[in-house]
């Protein structure tokens, strides 16, 4: 008799809805901004991602297990609308577990500062070079993210997986 299936893992990432951080961008560096809020416009885009997940997993989402967030305002708050916005019956939205492991790039001395204070070129030349690299002072690399974001990841979803083989 051949095993059984491995249930496959499907990791969804979903951009959080518009900030008012994402409203100053073209004069602030906006950085991890944690306590940023959703504008109405990021409420309206968070909950339109519903429609979507009730689609592929269903009207209550018993499929999905688990969902991950950072703890920033908006993202935190992305997950919630979406999720409330998909379940419907009077079904209970899967929890959200928030991990500072996945918050946006951390811009060091940079973080909330005035555009007009940065040297952009130099910024942008150091960037060119090496791109997986480049931070700004005090700050992290894309690697450094990449590394963090991905670690926790595999830490926490392959685990789960596991478990949901086993159960």
């Amino acid at each position: 008799m051949p095993p059984a299936p491995i249930p496959m893992t499907t990791l969804l990432l979903i951009r959080h809805g518009e900030s008012e951080a994402n409203l100053r961008e073209d004069t602030h560096m906006a950085g991890r901004s944690p306590a940023a809020a959703l504008t109405p416009l990021g409420v309206r885009q968070a909950a339109a991602v519903g429609p979507m997940l009730r689609d592929r997993y269903g009207p209550t989402l018993s499929r999905v297990t688990t969902v991950y967030a950072s703890p920033a305002v908006r993202a935190a708050d992305t997950a919630r609308h979406a999720l409330s916005a998909a379940v419907v019956d009077g079904g209970t939205p899967p929890p959200v577990t928030l991990a500072e492991e996945l918050l946006e790039i951390y811009q060091g001395e940079w973080e909330d500062a005035l555009r007009s204070s940065i040297d952009e070129a130099a910024a942008a030349a150091a960037s060119q070079r090496d791109p997986a690299h480049a931070s700004a002072p005090g700050g992290e690399s894309p690697a450094a993210v990449e590394a963090r974001s991905a670690g926790y990841l595999l830490g926490a979803v392959v685990p789960a997986t596991v478990a949901a083989v086993r159960a």
